[in-house]
């Protein structure tokens, strides 16, 4: 296996060590502590985080967690797979690197 070729599996398996315990976290875990703070049932601190119960529904916090959750998966998604395109040899020469050097 070639130098490149572990690179590219590192970064790879970074991706994915990064985005399958955020998923997790942000499908599993978060909306439970949302609710809990909804209701004031949480950490003090998570219990301040909510306000305005009664102008804005629980549905309404849960939308907004589900839209920026999904916004930062994928600007590290995005991230992640340009990382993995500038690991490779063949791609860096098309950006005008030269193939031996360090970029």
């Amino acid at each position: 296996m070639c130098r490149a070729d572990r690179v590219s599996g590192l970064v790879a398996w970074a991706i994915a060590l990064v985005l399958l315990p955020w998923a997790a976290f942000a499908t599993l875990l978060a909306p439970g502590l949302i609710r809990s703070a909804y209701r004031g049932e949480s950490l003090p601190t998570l219990n301040r985080l909510i306000s305005g119960q009664a102008a804005h529904p629980l549905e309404e916090h849960l939308a907004a967690w589900n839209g920026m959750a999904r916004r930062a998966a994928a600007g590290f998604l995005v991230v992640g797979i340009l990382a993995l395109v500038l690991t490779r040899p063949e791609e860096r020469r098309w950006i005008g690197a030269r193939p031996g050097s360090d970029v």
